[in-house]
């Protein structure tokens, strides 16, 4: 699966850009300052060395988004479906339709120690439902907040083609996890691909340019 990713997250290092990136994650996880985050974006897709951004952020798409590890209530916060209206409200895409849920609580990320203890694809499948409500286009892009191993992402993108054959579906996240040493920046547009390894159900994300992870 294809993603582009347009914030970096470094959970660890001391330098300013770092805390930078986790005052970022903050305000995204809070569903804070959307209007903020979408004027960068329509900033950053003018600059020819985003074109890339264009598959993902624009008018023709649907967006749906990426559900939490809990089941959601009417009137709780779901980020990635606010930052889907929010990508509407400006025209960075055509319509939202949240067809995803969650049915089964599953165990989240922030509670497991390491990769090994975060569900795998498999698991995902399990506790997720496409409901009936009608993708009627063939562009579809699955948002997330955070993109960290991409399982969740992987789940939901199968499930979308087995309920909707034919479709393309890629993802777009405001942040990727890179706990690295010698973190840069964290405003850091990237694309890349977004793989499974079918025997163990994990997932390995790699970049067009930069490492692997």
């Amino acid at each position: 699966m294809e993603y582009a990713s347009i914030y970096q997250l470094n959970s660890y290092e001391h330098s300013e850009e770092a805390a930078k990136s986790r005052r970022v994650r903050d305000m995204i996880k809070a569903g804070r300052n959307f209007n903020g985050l979408m004027n960068s974006l329509q900033k950053k897709i003018q600059d020819s060395n985003h074109d890339f951004l264009r598959k993902y952020l624009n008018p023709n798409t649907i967006v749906v988004p990426v559900p939490s590890s809990n089941i959601y209530s009417e009137g709780n916060l779901w980020v990635p479906l606010e930052i889907c209206k929010s990508l509407v409200g400006v025209g960075l895409a055509g319509e939202v339709v949240p067809c995803i849920k969650r049915i089964k609580k599953i165990r989240s990320s922030s509670s497991c120690k390491n990769a090994d203890e975060r569900p795998n694809v498999s698991e995902h499948l399990d506790t997720l439902k496409v409901s009936n409500l009608i993708l009627g286009g063939a562009d579809v892009i699955l948002v997330d907040d955070i993109l960290t191993l991409g399982r969740t992402s992987m789940a939901c993108s199968i499930k979308l083609k087995e309920a909707f054959p034919g479709i393309s579906v890629k993802l777009l996240a405001l942040m990727r996890t890179r706990n690295i040493e010698g973190f840069v920046r964290s405003s850091y547009p990237e694309e890349g691909h977004i793989t499974i390894n079918e025997s163990t159900g994990k997932t390995s994300i790699s970049p067009l340019w930069g490492t692997s992870f």
